[in-house]
């Protein structure tokens, strides 16, 4: 996934999560949600200094798995 697609989904995920009021996850979703991450092969524990990238979406998911507006681009939480 190339630099501009990233930074296209990270400003639309930014903008969607200020809309809404800054509204996150308790910390027993945030573990959840990364679990599932973890757990998947479109998971690369390695990118973002070991937060992890989703190589669907290209998020870092250390923030993405925060935020009340974001979602997993396979469904899985």
């Amino acid at each position: 996934m190339n630099i501009l697609t990233k930074a296209s989904n990270f400003a639309k995920s930014a903008f969607a999560f200020v809309k809404a009021g800054l509204p996150c996850v308790d910390e027993r979703e945030i573990a959840r949600r990364l679990r599932i991450c973890s757990d998947c092969p479109n998971f690369d524990v390695e990118k973002y200094n070991g937060a992890g990238e989703c190589k669907i979406c290209g998020c870092n998911m250390e923030i993405k798995t925060i935020m009340a507006t974001e979602s997993c681009p396979e469904a899985k939480w």
